[in-house]
């Protein structure tokens, strides 16, 4: 019997779902649905459940079609799902949802960040237990706005849980959660594998029993009647794969599980991951810095992510740039490479963190900035600027994973993705300011297809290990090896600015 794989990925602003071929080894169907978050007049940001379920649906009964128009006899369907990471739901005594889902990037619960920040013991001690530092990015700070703010329905729910653990209930009739996600909430003890009930008490007042119960993402299911609905019994034999976080996904995507590898994915905002075999030791977790998450039952995944990437790239050229194209980005990253003979102490240097700032330590209120400008500098200076400022960024998060992971010695790879590096000249500058090459996968589903090769790798070893050698090429960008010494100077430079700024940030945020 044939079998098929569906990959579903859930983000905060749509889905993607590709049917992937067991026998081809290949994805066979690709679909996308979009759907928007809603921001409310206090500038709290929420996504509605119905419509992530609209488009989870809609998205099921096309791969349906398109696998009953290709299939003669019955088939094998292993269905898995990959969500969005730090996302809150409330759910009532039937596990329908309570009000709207709370996303990442929603700030709901900064004065509560605030105030763990300002105790360093405790700080250390959530970053530690839980993996994740100080940040209104995970749940554990919403959870203690609601208890502080609107305690009323932190009583009412039934259950807390997230996205994934509401639709894993919609696929399967279980409540259950796999220990990635559970893991980006700032609410799951790494170190004991099991719900922080002792924080979470203490910081929300909130029982760890309103919590999901945890699985490995390499767990099985029957399917619900919402799934046999879609897809017809006669035709499918199913079986759900309880599956992983989009950061896991997307790591496996792009690395296929190779620990050597370093991730830079690249979108609207952007994320620098590796796997690792080890969590952090408690002195590199000092409540600030990159994360850590489960990748799989025996993996972590290290990283560090920016809310400033490829908006930021927009936001230059809509705003300032005037163009409907990237071809200013061009003509400035060309010259870039032409030009051999200038200094690198007279650049205009940016900090980019124009939506804030979360990497590589999250501080509150904070915008971005030119450095250096004078009666000469032009537009194209600037754009330079932000162009290189992103990718210093880029570039810092990275050391700062490194840092974190035992096993970073190891390292011998970067691979990239994501629409900046169809900017020509982008990868190439990334290489250079990293004195590397830079792997690149073009593919934007590389998140949802990681999540299928988590099933695959699970139910046929044989088949993964062919699919990997059958894509283990990619493209490469090259350093630019007469500019990697410029870039060194000039990113020395851009370090240091950034470091003092944060550091008054520091002393202004404690001393209020």
């Amino acid at each position: 019997m044939k079998r098929f794989y569906v990959g579903l990925d859930v983000g905060t602003s749509g889905t993607k779902l590709v049917v992937f071929s067991e026998e081809k080894l290949d994805v066979v169907y690709k679909f996308a649905y979009n759907y928007s978050f809603k921001v409310d007049s206090l500038g709290r940001i929420t996504v509605a459940p119905d419509d992530v379920l609209k488009a989870v649906k809609v998205s099921l009964i096309n791969a349906s079609a398109f696998l009953l128009d290709l299939l003669i006899d019955r088939c094998e369907l292993v269905i898995s799902l990959d969500t969005m990471l730090h996302s809150l739901l409330f759910l009532d005594g039937e596990l329908n949802p309570i009000g709207n889902l709370v996303p990442w990037l929603d700030e709901t619960g900064t004065q509560e960040a605030v105030e763990v920040l300002k105790n360093p013991e405790l700080a250390q001690e959530v970053h530690f237990r839980t993996g994740c530092p100080v940040a209104t990015t995970y749940p554990l700070y919403k959870l203690m706005w609601f208890h502080k703010n609107e305690a009323e329905l932190l009583d009412t729910a039934s259950k807390i849980g997230s996205i994934k653990d509401w639709l894993l209930y919609i696929f399967t009739g279980k409540h259950v959660v796999d220990e990635s996600i559970a893991s980006g909430s700032g609410c799951y003890d790494i170190r004991a594998r099991g719900w922080a009930g002792d924080l979470l008490k203490k910081l929300a007042n909130v029982d760890k029993a309103k919590f999901p119960d945890v699985v490995h993402g390499d767990e099985l299911f029957e399917p619900s009647d919402f799934l046999k609905s879609i897809f017809d019994e006669r035709k499918f034999k199913i079986t759900v794969f309880a599956g992983t976080s989009d950061g896991a996904a997307s790591s496996m995507g792009t690395t296929f599980g190779d620990k050597q590898m370093i991730t830079i994915s690249m979108g609207t905002s952007a994320a620098i991951r590796k796997i690792s075999g080890e969590a952090p030791s408690k002195h590199l977790m000092k409540g600030y810095g990159p994360w850590c998450y489960f990748f799989d039952k025996e993996n972590f995944i290290v990283g560090s992510a920016t809310n400033n990437c490829g908006n930021v790239i927009n936001w230059w050229k809509d705003r300032y740039l005037r163009s409907k194209d990237y071809s200013e980005y061009e003509k400035v990253l060309g010259n870039i490479f032409e030009d051999l003979g200038e200094s690198p102490y007279q650049r205009v240097l940016f900090r980019p963190t124009v939506f804030g700032m979360r990497s590589t330590r999250w501080l509150p209120r904070q915008s971005a900035e030119f450095y250096n400008l004078t009666p000469n500098s032009e537009l194209s200076d600037m754009t330079r600027a932000v162009l290189e400022g992103l990718v210093f960024k880029f570039r810092r998060a990275v050391e700062a994973v490194r840092s974190m992971d035992r096993e970073h010695k190891t390292v011998a790879k970067y691979v990239a993705s994501g629409g900046l590096l169809e900017i020509a000249g982008f990868g190439k500058l990334l290489a250079t300011v990293l004195n590397s090459d830079v792997l690149y996968r073009k593919d934007r589903f590389d998140a949802v297809l990681g999540n299928v090769l988590f099933a695959l790798r699970e139910t046929n070893r044989d088949a993964f290990d062919a699919f990997v050698r059958k894509n283990s090429q990619a493209s490469k960008f090259e350093p630019f090896e007469q500019k990697v010494e410029f870039y060194e100077i000039l990113y020395s430079r851009w370090l240091q600015k950034m470091t003092e700024k944060e550091i008054t940030a520091i002393r202004e945020l404690i001393d209020v």
